[in-house]
């Protein structure tokens, strides 16, 4: 448990996010460890599964925006940034895409 001392002090405001990234890079062990370098390997699996995350959102946002044209709805409010109560709710919702 010494290796990973230094999680403990991780700011809470990403801590849940690495933890996620952490245990989604870990599905990727049998084959990072087989590396040369397999820190490296590691870092490549963390930043391909964050690229995928980027892709699938990326997705769900022209569905999104394809649907909000389509009914020919316009947002009423946009804000550049979430409170961090909204970047909670959203980080729960983006955890459980099935559950609605």
């Amino acid at each position: 448990m010494a290796k990973n001392h230094w999680r403990k002090d991780i700011d809470l405001g990403i801590k849940d996010q690495l933890e996620s990234l952490i245990e989604e890079v870990h599905k990727h062990r049998i084959s990072y460890k087989r590396s040369k370098n397999p820190s490296a390997a590691q870092l490549w699996c963390a930043l391909a599964e964050m690229s995928k995350q980027m892709f699938d959102l990326n997705l769900r946002i022209k569905l999104l925006e394809k649907v909000l044209k389509d009914s020919g709805e316009k947002p009423t409010h946009i804000k550049e940034v979430p409170s961090k109560n909204e970047r909670a709710d959203l980080m729960k919702i983006a955890s459980n895409p099935q559950k609605k």
